[in-house]
């Protein structure tokens, strides 16, 4: 199973998510015409997971945490990447924030064994980064509280995890930390190559468009 397979799958898990218009509304502000960017609709499908758990609703979380056991189990590299990175970091990511108020717990109940030890393992490396000493730009919680535009919280919601302390951790500070501790530039994990760039632009156009929205 490769990629488009695994993004087919989770798509097809999840079929309420097209009648869910504020997330095609979010998709369609960052996404370029013409174009399918299938991180960014993962990172879609996460949001509307969490929606519909603060619904009360579960068949499409289980059909979707199903989906993804079978791409961990069947799917190659950038398939697994698409579900580790994109949908679980995606849901941890979001439920982190105060203003979410859902648990991940509803989420980690439905995880199938493999699901459940890649669960464990971004909690971990997350944790990690967030012991880490690093510089770069940061966006505050101050700072996330004034944005006030529902498409870039929820942009923001999926890259940003909010600590226990109020501070916030980014993409961009998972990336630094593993490159602080494997400076030959090795993957996070098998075949992270391509995802990672792509976790990077994201982390910084996010910082971007909330600076900018900030000036205006």
């Amino acid at each position: 199973m490769d990629e488009m397979d695994a993004y087919r799958r989770l798509v097809a898990s999840c079929p309420g998510r097209a009648a869910n218009g504020s997330i095609d509304a979010y998709v369609a502000s960052f996404e370029d015409d013409g174009t399918v960017d299938r991180h960014l609709r993962v990172g879609a499908i996460a949001h509307h997971l969490v929606d519909e758990a603060r619904a009360g609703r579960r068949q499409e979380i289980e059909q979707a945490m199903a989906a993804a056991e079978e791409i961990l189990s069947d799917g190659d590299s950038n398939a697994r990447d698409l579900v580790r990175m994109d949908l679980f970091e995606g849901l941890q990511n979001i439920c982190s924030h105060n203003d979410v108020a859902v648990s991940p717990d509803v989420f980690v109940l439905t995880l199938g064994p493999r699901s459940r030890a890649a669960w464990d393992d971004i909690e971990a490396e997350w944790a990690a980064a967030a012991t880490w000493s690093g510089e770069g730009a940061r966006i505050t919680a101050d700072e996330y509280v004034g944005v006030r535009d529902e498409h870039l919280r929820r942009y923001l919601q999926v890259g940003k995890r909010r600590r226990p302390d109020g501070s916030l951790l980014s993409a961009t500070d998972l990336i630094r930390f593993h490159q602080a501790k494997h400076p030959s530039g090795g993957p996070r994990t098998g075949g992270h190559g391509s995802s990672t760039v792509f976790v990077m632009a994201f982390a910084l156009l996010a910082v971007l468009l909330v600076l900018l929205l900030l000036l205006k």
